[in-house]
């Protein structure tokens, strides 16, 4: 395993200047991110949580602050420490540690740039100062290419992918409805084309600088699409856009420092009875794999870098229209009333989550089902409602399997049916 990511051969050198520029860039980006999206941190019980863990159910909801605080004030600190240092070690530790409390307690927190992040970090911890730059660059590149690759199927192209199309041509004045649909799917196609291409071209000396390029020009163009100019996302999604166009200069330009730094190769010089030395190689090569799991419903979407991605399961909570007055008016607002079903409302669940917490909801069915389950138990739904599950879509199809459940019992029973928890943790949540 170890030998495939040492293909890449890297013809450049990491300056020590700059490997303490990108720490210092990816710890303010995720201190901005925590910011912008303090109330998902905060537990501010506006939303529901659902832990990883059954026994974690019952925690004070107190617990959140302080397990934000061994994640947030620790990582302050780390702008103000040497790297080499002990005390940023010991920061960086708390940070990890900090944050895997707050993802176990709540999968919603489990977002992507966390992820992101909270990877970067272990490889510094991990990784010598020679060598840490060289997975730092492995994380990017399989970011990207398991991105793209959870984007190249029908649902992408006539859905999300058709109206990132859309938002983009507005800005050249041009109607893309008016295409045909074989059309209209190729060119939504190209983003993630694109975005394979930059890291396959990431990958080697020759073409790095292209790879570089490509990348920079693509969260460009999402920064635009998602703006304010655009479909006006919350900061958030800007602010990590961000974070990538500079990380493509930061780790992947060419740099010929020539004194003792970080070569960004694979260090070859360790004896294979070394294990302390192999083994984090070895496990951060198994991470970094670990999104092809995601094809067999063994792995989670978000960590598996299926952003965007439209086939992915949906969730959707019906509850009566005669049971509109049980939800406060910042709830009612979500409710859509559908023409086909007038004696229904639906609960859009991803509105919600970006108005209550500015983050996007995340998009695993069984933590979804859970805070569905959350809402039916807080308004007294249980006699009636109606849950609808369907399926991911096919590569090249968009037709889903849909499950209906409209008992509390047949709901439970699908809850339990999950490996990882999906019962909502009821403490403090009080929208």
């Amino acid at each position: 395993m170890l030998n495939l990511f040492s293909l890449i051969q890297v013809d450049s050198i990491l300056s020590p200047a700059r490997r303490r520029l990108f720490h210092d860039f990816w710890t303010v980006c995720a201190l901005l991110l925590i910011l912008s999206t303090r109330k998902l941190w905060l537990s501010s019980g506006e939303f529901p949580q659902v832990p990883f863990l059954a026994g974690m159910l019952t925690l004070p909801a107190g617990l959140d602050r302080l397990f934000l605080a061994i994640a947030f004030i620790p990582l302050c600190l780390m702008l103000f420490l040497p790297e080499e240092s002990r005390r940023w070690r010991i920061c960086c530790t708390l940070f990890l540690a900090g944050m895997v409390l707050l993802f176990l307690v709540n999968q919603h927190r489990f977002q992507p740039w966390a992820w992101q992040f909270l990877l970067i970090a272990l490889a510094s911890l991990w990784f010598s100062p020679r060598h840490v730059a060289f997975w730092w660059r492995w994380l990017a590149i399989s970011l990207y290419f398991f991105s793209a690759f959870s984007k190249f199927d029908l649902a992408f192209a006539d859905e999300l992918g058709l109206l990132f199309l859309k938002t983009a041509a507005a800005f050249l004045h041009l109607d893309v409805t008016a295409w045909p649909i074989v059309w209209r799917q190729t060119a939504a196609l190209s983003f993630p084309a694109w975005e394979l291409l930059a890291a396959i071209f990431l990958c080697f000396p020759r073409t790095r600088v292209l790879g570089m390029t490509m990348a920079s020009i693509m969260h460009a163009m999402l920064l635009l699409i998602l703006g304010p100019w655009g479909l006006n996302h919350h900061a958030g999604v800007l602010i990590w856009n961000f974070f990538f166009i500079c990380q493509a200069g930061l780790l992947f330009w060419p740099c010929r420092y020539q004194g003792p730094s970080c070569p960004l190769i694979l260090p070859q010089n360790h004896s294979p009875r070394k294990l302390v030395t192999r083994l984090p190689a070895g496990l951060f090569s198994i991470i970094l794999l670990l999104p092809v799991l995601e094809l067999f419903g063994l792995y989670d979407h978000w960590p598996a870098w299926g952003l965007y991605a439209s086939r992915i399961e949906r969730v959707a909570l019906w509850i009566p229209r005669a049971d509109r007055a049980k939800f406060p008016p910042t709830l009612q607002t979500h409710l859509a009333e559908i023409p086909d079903e007038p004696e229904w409302l639906r609960l859009k669940l991803d509105r919600w989550s970006l108005d209550a917490l500015h983050a996007p909801i995340y998009p695993q069915a069984r933590f979804q089902i859970g805070v569905s389950a959350a809402v039916i138990e807080r308004f007294q739904l249980r006699d009636n409602f109606r849950l609808q599950l369907d399926s991911p879509a096919g590569r090249f199809t968009t037709s889903r399997r849909r499950s209906e459940f409209n008992t509390w019992e047949e709901l439970q029973s699908r809850i339990h049916a999950y490996h990882l928890n999906a019962q909502p943790r009821l403490t403090g949540f009080n929208p």
